[in-house]
C-alpha cells in the first residue's frame, strides 16, 4: 500500500515526527505535502497571550524557552531537511497553503495515494477526505473516544489518569472522530510529565505506523461501542495551566 502524509510543520514536535516516519517507511510513501498556516493565526491577541503563558508553565521554563527558540529559528532561517529526505528517498514533496485547496486536490489525484496521513492542523473537508482510495487517517495521542481535543497529555496528567494511550483513526468531518484502527494503551508513570509523555506516544506512533498501513489494507479494525460518547477538551488556558503547573510541584514536594 503506498500512502501520503499530509502535515503542518512544527521544528518541536512534528517535524522530527515526520522525518522519522520517511526514514523508517520511505517504501510506503508516494508524497508528503506541507501546510502552512497555525492554529494561533485565526486567535485574538488575548488569547495568544493566554496561550503562550499557558505552555510556559506546562512546559516548564527551559523547556519552553529550548522549544521558543527552535521556533524562532525555523521562522528565521527555515528547515529544508524533510525536502531534502524526500529526494533522497524519490517522494513527491509539494507545499500548499491548506490542506483543503484545491492545489491539495490536484496533487491527490496526481500522485493518487491509496491512504493519507493527515498531520495538519486543519479539519479535512469531505471532497478532500474521499480522493484517496481508502480514505484520510490520523493519530491521537488519547485513547479514543476520550480525551478529544487539543493537548491530550496535558489534560490525562490534570487528571491524574494512570493510563493514556494512543489511537490511530480514519477521518471525518468531526474532530477526532471516525472508525478505530487501533489503540495502544500506554501507562502514564508518576514521573511523567508533559514532555516526557508527549515523547512517548510520538515513539509508539513510530513504531505502529506499519502495522496502521496493513490492517487498513485488510480492512480489520476492531469493534466500537457507539454508545460510548467519551469526552472533549478545549486548548489549555493560563488557569488549568496554572494548576497543573501546582500540581507537579506538590508531586515534586512529595517525592522528596
Amino acid at each position: 500500500m503506498k500512502a501520503g502524509i499530509i502535515f503542518s510543520p512544527d521544528p518541536v514536535y512534528m517535524n522530527p515526527f515526520i522525518k522519522r516516519l520517511i526514514q523508517e517507511n520511505g517504501d510506503k510513501i508516494t508524497c508528503v505535502v506541507k501546510t502552512n498556516g497555525s492554529i494561533l493565526q485565526k486567535k485574538s491577541l488575548k488569547l495568544k497571550i493566554d496561550y503562550f503563558f499557558s505552555l510556559l508553565l506546562i512546559l516548564g521554563g527551559w523547556k519552553f524557552f529550548s522549544n521558543l527558540f527552535k521556533v524562532v529559528k525555523y521562522n528565521l532561517v527555515g528547515d529544508s531537511s524533510i525536502e531534502k529526505l524526500c529526494k533522497k528517498k524519490n517522494i513527491k514533496y509539494i507545499e500548499v497553503e491548506t490542506v483543503n485547496s484545491e492545489e491539495t486536490k490536484k496533487i491527490l489525484k496526481k500522485e493518487a495515494p491509496e491512504i493519507v496521513f493527515n498531520q495538519s492542523q486543519h479539519i479535512v473537508k469531505k471532497d478532500v477526505l474521499t480522493i484517496p482510495k481508502y480514505g484520510m487517517f490520523n493519530r491521537h495521542g488519547a485513547p479514543l473516544p476520550f480525551y478529544r481535543g487539543r493537548l491530550a497529555p496535558f489534560w490525562q496528567i490534570l487528571n491524574n489518569e494512570k493510563s493514556g494511550g494512543i489511537t490511530f483513526h480514519f477521518l471525518n468531518e468531526k474532530i477526532d472522530d471516525g472508525q478505530i484502527i487501533i489503540q495502544k494503551p500506554l501507562p502514564i508513570d508518576k514521573k511523567d510529565n508533559f514532555n516526557s509523555l508527549v515523547a512517548k506516544m510520538f515513539d509508539n506512533a513510530v513504531m505502529l505506523f506499519p502495522e496502521v498501513l496493513e490492517l487498513i489494507e485488510k480492512g480489520e479494525f476492531p469493534e466500537q461501542d457507539e454508545s460510548e460518547k467519551g469526552s472533549y477538551f478545549h486548548s489549555p488556558r493560563f488557569k488549568n495551566a496554572l494548576s497543573f503547573r501546582l500540581k507537579l510541584i506538590k508531586k515534586s514536594f512529595r517525592g522528596k
